[in-house]
């Protein structure tokens, strides 16, 4: 995937009777087992929403932007993932991941990015298996563990990217550039074209 904008895109789930519980997962986009090779360059996730309500059960929802379950390891390169958003509703809900979501083993490797300013009941941007490459930005990780290049906020110490609203900047496809105050200005990694 090159190049491209997934946004305003809603996953949504709703149980009214004592059916199973309500889940949705990947309100922009989800990448299923048997997926192969899948590589994000250059792509911004924003605005999309994964939303689940149950009346009996607890309803789940995991990863707003993305929702990655793939055997093989997916790849963002040079991506925006922000502005995304988890909610669950009802008794015993669980909603994380705002940003990226990923089940048990699943794993993903992010490079140059900025994954951040996402939002959910848990504050984190991304759970699962993030495998940093360096020079990213995570806004809010439960897990802080990363590259040296990167930098890293928690729920409690979130880091706020600063970015501008998504919008066309010249390019083909719209994107949030960074304010003038952003903690993502000159972070990236020089040597990447």
């Amino acid at each position: 995937v090159l190049s491209t904008t997934i946004s305003r895109n809603v996953a949504e789930a709703r149980n009214d009777a004592d059916d199973d519980n309500a889940t949705a997962r990947g309100g922009g986009i989800a990448v299923e087992s048997g997926s192969r090779g899948i590589r994000f360059v250059n792509s911004t996730i924003s605005g999309n929403r994964a939303v689940a309500q149950s009346v009996e059960s607890g309803p789940e929802v995991e990863g707003g932007g993305a929702y990655l379950s793939s055997a093989s390891t997916p790849q963002f390169i040079a991506m925006t993932v922000t502005q995304n958003e988890v909610v669950a509703e009802g008794p015993e809900p669980i909603a994380q991941g705002a940003g990226i979501g990923m089940p048990g083993q699943a794993l993903v490797e992010i490079y140059n990015s900025i994954v951040g300013g996402n939002i959910g009941p848990d504050e984190t941007d991304a759970v699962g298996g993030i495998v940093s490459l360096g020079h990213n930005l995570f806004g809010s990780l439960a897990e802080a563990s990363g590259n040296p290049t990167d930098q890293i906020g928690t729920p409690s110490a979130p880091i706020d990217p600063r970015l501008e609203v998504l919008t066309y900047m010249g390019g083909p496809t719209e994107t949030h550039a960074l304010l003038a105050d952003s903690p993502a200005i000159d972070a990236g990694d020089p040597a990447f074209e």
